[in-house]
């Protein structure tokens, strides 16, 4: 508001008094947008963590206060004055009573009868549509925006999750595919950044930005430190309660309606709260950046193996245990297994965040306990799942990264073998100029694009899983084409120790030696459970009626330079990318 005193002249005295237009600036430095914050949380996992809940209380409090000064301001804007905005109030407070006393109760009923599918019928959502309406109509009434009645019918929704699950379902993809686009282009244009068309008005932006980081920023982390926080939760909480986002954007056009902020601060202040916004996420991630460089992490010690599973559909997780069992269980070191699941931030609400991460892991915690395995598990939300997955990797020290490389949703040889398509020579001709899926597959664009970014990012072995109706290990085929492939022995190794597992060695340019260790321990140890066979040429029939194929990640690209038809008959198959001994 001390702001305020110094831009009135220059920029506000012809258009409104100076009280209506302090508070407004007052309002708009203080907003912090608790969508977008929880949004930030929550991609950042910090959602059951002690910063998350400081943050999520701090900035709730924050936008109710805002709500309830914004309908203060209004009223006296609307007004003139404090005094004859004193109807205006009263008649706001005793609605606000009547909503939280009588209406609220009632709407708690409704949302305990009304808490499933069968139930929730279209009377119902078109009732409380009915209640959204009438509330802002009223508060439109009353004096003090339709916006602040829209809030107010939010606040006293039933907070039985099941029922408020199914009332998102039927209103967000339409508000936020539809409506809210709408509402950022007509904010858009009415933000004239040619307006700001002198070094002057630029400066007086930046000293806006400025007051409105030193408000927020330092204010939140010298308080929250104040009251013995760390400095780096102190930090963070200060750039969180500095978001502004769309709940910012909100208020300055009510400003901007009410032609309390004229059109040049109103630019200044849409400047404003998208810098701050911006500059969240950034900052955040150079608070946490600069903690991890002052804190030793603990390093795992050589007797444990630190396994991560990346599992994209959850009904795959109790396969890539499975396999990871069979990997990995019967070695030397303790065996920590750690299954991760990601979001993509983009199509979720916070809301559903407790039930996608039980419903990821169920199957594979079942699994897990039949086996006697102890998993740990992480549940992310995030924009880049890729990315997400190899931070967690390299930052946790994992020795092993487990992903799915996925399968093409459509094969080209299946419709091919359809009786109609089959007899029309020229429309089998063309199919026939279509790669198949296994052309595409290996190593088509998932190969090359998606999967190579975690080969090429992650700084601990890789295997890429390609599952074609993989059950279990009981014959295992592992290619050795060069000296580099030879670490596979040592998976052929513990792989030999499964009782079902025949283990068959395709040698095909005689790099194992007779004296090899390895191979004369598995013969040793277990007779009749290893093949060796040395060949000049890879075949296709070679792959036929093997459980699961081993191969490496180099021999595998080397192989597809010579015949893409290699693996267009491939059963499940592990290709991995070795970068460090994890045996030893």
């Amino acid at each position: 508001m001390l702001l305020a005193y110094f831009v009135y002249i220059d920029f506000a005295a012809n258009i409104t008094r100076f009280l209506p237009f302090a508070l407004f600036i007052g309002i708009s430095m203080s907003i912090t947008a608790f969508p977008v914050l929880a949004r930030i949380i929550q991609e950042k996992g910090l959602t059951k963590k002690h910063l998350g809940s400081i943050s999520i209380a701090s900035a709730a409090i924050d936008d109710v206060t805002a709500w309830c000064l914004l309908a203060v301001v209004i009223a006296i804007s609307s007004t003139g004055s404090i005094i004859s905005s004193l109807y205006t109030i009263l008649m706001a407070i005793a609605f606000i009573a009547i909503m939280l006393m009588i209406i609220r109760p009632f709407l708690q009923k409704v949302g305990q009868t009304h808490q499933n599918i069968e139930t929730l019928n279209k009377r119902i959502v078109g009732f409380i549509f009915l209640i959204l309406i009438s509330s802002s109509f009223i508060t439109q009434t009353i004096g003090i925006h339709a916006l602040f009645g829209s809030f107010l019918a939010g606040v006293i929704m039933p907070t039985n999750i099941n029922f408020r699950k199914l009332m998102i379902e039927k209103i967000e993809d339409v508000s936020v595919s539809l409506f809210l686009p709408l509402f950022f282009v007509f904010t858009g244009l009415r933000t004239e950044i040619g307006l700001l068309n002198t070094p002057y008005l630029w400066t007086v932006c930046l000293v806006f930005i400025l007051i409105a980081i030193i408000g927020k920023f330092v204010g939140g982390a010298l308080t929250a430190k104040l009251m013995g926080e760390s400095w780096r939760d102190s930090l963070s909480l200060g750039i969180l309660m500095n978001t502004r986002g769309l709940m910012e954007l909100i208020v300055l056009n009510i400003g901007y309606e009410m032609n309390i902020l004229p059109p040049t601060i109103f630019v200044m202040l849409v400047i404003m709260a998208l810098v701050t916004t911006f500059m969240t996420t950034p900052i955040l991630n150079l608070i946490n950046k600069k903690a991890i460089k002052e804190t030793k992490e603990i390093q795992p010690t050589n007797s444990v193996l630190k396994v991560l599973i990346a599992i994209g559909n959850p009904e795959n997780s109790k396969i890539f245990l499975n396999l990871a069992k069979n990997l990995f269980n019967n070695i030397k070191k303790v065996l920590s297994i750690s299954l991760i699941h990601i979001t993509p931030s983009t199509d979720t609400n916070p809301i559903y965040s407790d039930q996608f991460a039980e419903d990821s892991f169920k199957s594979a915690t079942e699994e897990a306990q039949l086996h006697n395995l102890s998993i740990e598990t992480i549940y992310k939300v995030a924009d880049n799942v890729e990315a997400e997955i190899v931070k967690v990797a390299n930052q946790n020290n994992f020795d092993f990264l487990l992903v799915g490389a996925g399968q093409s949703l459509l094969e080209f040889s299946t419709i091919k073998k359809i009786p109609f398509i089959k007899n029309i020579k020229w429309l089998n001709d063309i199919l026939n100029r279509i790669p198949s899926s296994s052309d595409l597959l290996y190593p088509g664009n998932l190969i090359k694009d998606k999967t190579k970014y975690f080969i090429e990012q992650s700084n601990c072995n890789v295997g890429i899983f390609i599952n074609r109706n993989f059950t279990d290990i009981t014959s295992v085929l592992i290619i050795l084409y060069e000296k580099e492939d030879l670490f596979l022995l040592f998976y052929a190794q513990y792989l030999s120790k499964n009782q079902n597992a025949i283990i068959t060695l395709i040698d095909v340019n005689n790099i194992i030696s007779n004296n090899n260790q390895v191979i004369n321990k598995i013969d040793k140890q277990f007779v009749d459970k290893l093949n060796i066979i040395k060949v000049n040429k890879i075949a296709l029939k070679m792959f036929i009626n093997y459980d699961l194929v081993l191969i490496s990640y180099d021999t595998l690209n080397k192989l597809l330079e010579i015949d893409k038809r290699i693996f267009k008959n491939i059963p499940s198959t592990l290709i991995i990318k070795h970068k460090k001994d994890i045996f030893h």
